[in-house]
């Protein structure tokens, strides 16, 4: 016999907040997610029960960021994340940001003196990813201490 539908549903949400520590997810982020990765169907009230349940469960470390925004903080201690997972979350929204921009420059478009600037761009994207890897390894470490 399969999964039930919660647990495939917790699994589901589980995985995707711990793929980013520290990044806020939307309801509409999450449905996404378990569309495109559920076996089976999963509505809206299962993945309501699931969340809650997450979250109820202070072990799991998700929790209700604002109504309808879910994270995974595995340092968060009573509402005050560590300044790891701040920065980890600042520095995911800033690589985010930067590639959205980056992505919807037409390079035939651009001037001369606009090339520089879309390669120091470039630069400031790789130096975020090389501190991020920074700070996922300490925040990696900082979450098998508390095992």
């Amino acid at each position: 016999m399969g999964k039930t539908p919660t647990s495939e549903a917790k699994e589901i949400i589980l995985s995707l907040l711990k793929s980013e520590p520290g990044k806020e997810f939307t309801i509409p982020e999450i449905k996404k997610e378990i569309s495109l990765k559920s076996t089976q169907e999963i509505t809206d009230g299962t993945i309501s029960g699931s969340l809650h349940s997450l979250i109820k469960n202070r072990k799991n470390s998700v929790f209700n960021v604002s109504r309808g925004t879910y994270s995974y903080n595995p340092n968060e201690i009573e509402g005050e994340p560590t300044l790891v997972s701040k920065l980890y979350g600042g520095v995911v929204e800033s690589i985010n940001k930067l590639e959205d921009v980056a992505k919807s420059v037409d390079v035939l478009l651009l001037d001369e003196k606009d090339i520089p600037i879309l390669q120091k761009m470039k630069k400031l994207i790789n130096d975020l990813e090389s501190f991020n890897n920074e700070l996922a390894k300490t925040y990696s470490d900082e979450i098998n201490r508390q095992k």
